[in-house]
């Protein structure tokens, strides 16, 4: 047993430079998720019809840019809260050390996560009524997800659709606001994104069935077990491929069409999920970084500062190469 006092900061902690705090902050908003959200808002702003989006969207675009700050102010903000609703669950699995090992004070989170917020939708009311619009619901959606009184996240259908219309439809609108900032899409132009995320989402539930289920969430695998779930999963895929056939929206069919088959490995054996996870993920953000040249530097550079920013603060490897969030 350790002789170290409950109080006392791990080794990690202790060696950190104080000047180096303000990184904190960055990384309490947990950047390294950011990646799905950008990754559908760039898709989404590439015109239908087109193939392999070499180049599309301009390398030094303001509006583009200035969309995926404020996705982060808005992710962060939703990010920070819900870990300060899963404080007690954190520290009992000993993950996301930042609240309950006391990196950053839960009063300065919560009010980090208010600032991120007014940030993203202030500034979302100079990108147009739409981003605007989008904002604000993605917003009030997010507080539903974690706050206690509503607790979207630990219900499974109501965590499923607010996953599908939250990271799906309304991060396809944002993406299409950047380009056509007054017009709002088909609404069946965003059901393959909806689908996809879906799909993934449900996947994601399989294997932490175990330790959800033991903190009490309901999710859809603790509800109605792996091979259900992996099942809807994989139908969620295959109608997102259909329906991108459908929309001529070439990348989302490529990524869900050649994904789809471990999605539906993952029906029979739940050692299929995290390939098909990684691989639809990883798909899609090829054709973004195609899409959005600058989108590249920014995946590799997210990826190593939070190697080194984890390996020296906590004493960790975060992320590993192929590991979820």
């Amino acid at each position: 047993m350790s002789s170290q006092r409950p109080d006392t900061p791990p080794p990690e902690l202790s060696r950190f430079p104080g000047y180096l705090h303000v990184l904190d902050h960055w990384f309490l908003a947990r950047p390294v998720l950011m990646p799905p959200v950008w990754t559908i808002v760039l898709l989404a702003a590439v015109p239908q019809g087109i193939l392999l989006p070499f180049d599309i969207l301009p390398p030094f675009a303001p509006r583009i840019w200035g969309g995926l700050v404020l996705c982060f102010f808005l992710a962060g903000a939703v990010y920070i809260l819900n870990q300060v609703f899963d404080i007690a669950s954190d520290r009992a699995n000993d993950k996301l050390f930042f609240l309950h090992r006391g990196v950053v004070s839960l009063q300065v989170a919560v009010m980090q996560s208010i600032a991120f917020l007014l940030l993203a939708v202030g500034g979302g009311w100079f990108l147009g009524r739409v981003w605007f619009a989008c904002t604000v619901l993605l917003a009030l959606l997010g507080l539903a997800y974690s706050m206690p009184v509503f607790r979207l996240k630990d219900r499974p259908f109501a965590g499923l659709v607010a996953n599908a219309v939250g990271h799906g439809v309304l991060v396809y609108y944002l993406g299409r606001a950047l380009v056509e900032p007054d017009s709002i899409p088909p609404g069946g132009a965003s059901v393959s994104y909806a689908l996809a995320v879906a799909g993934v989402y449900l996947l994601t539930t399989v294997p932490d069935r175990g330790g959800d289920a033991a903190a009490g969430k309901r999710t859809m695998s603790v509800a109605y077990g792996p091979h259900t779930t992996s099942a809807l999963a994989a139908f969620c895929v295959l109608g997102a491929l259909v329906t991108a056939v459908v929309y001529r929206q070439w990348p989302m069919a490529l990524a869900a069409g050649i994904s789809w088959p471990l999605f539906v490995g993952a029906v029979i054996s739940e050692k299929f999920c995290g390939s098909a996870i990684r691989v639809a993920l990883l798909l899609l953000s090829f054709f973004a970084c195609l899409a959005f040249l600058p989108y590249f530097l920014i995946l590799v550079g997210l990826f190593f500062s939070t190697r080194w920013y984890y390996r020296r603060r906590f004493g960790i490897v975060y992320p590993r190469l192929g590991a979820r969030g």
